[in-house]
């Protein structure tokens, strides 16, 4: 079974892909984060699946995804790196 939907942590849209494992639980791994959630039993599944208009809406309300993801790298970016000093006395 696999079946694309908007990733519940990074919400790119269909780029979490909903798949059975060994023992028979479902879980989703994301495409574009990386990420690997189990789903507990099947009303998380239900709920995942209701839920993907209600993220397209809030992702649209807040200008896409992508554009969230530019403007955590561009803030990340802007912050001086730490720098560690060994063996400074």
């Amino acid at each position: 079974m696999m079946n694309a939907v908007r990733c519940p942590l990074c919400l790119e849209p269909d780029a979490a892909l909903l798949k059975i494992d060994k023992t028979g639980r479902p879980y989703l791994r994301c495409r574009w984060c990386e990420s690997r959630s189990f789903i507990g039993n099947s009303a998380g599944l239900t709920t995942i699946l209701l839920a993907q208009p209600e993220l397209t809406r809030i992702v649209d309300a807040r200008g896409g995804s992508r554009v969230l993801q530019a403007e955590a790298d561009r803030a990340f970016s802007a912050t001086p790196a730490a720098t560690t000093t060994r063996g400074a006395a």
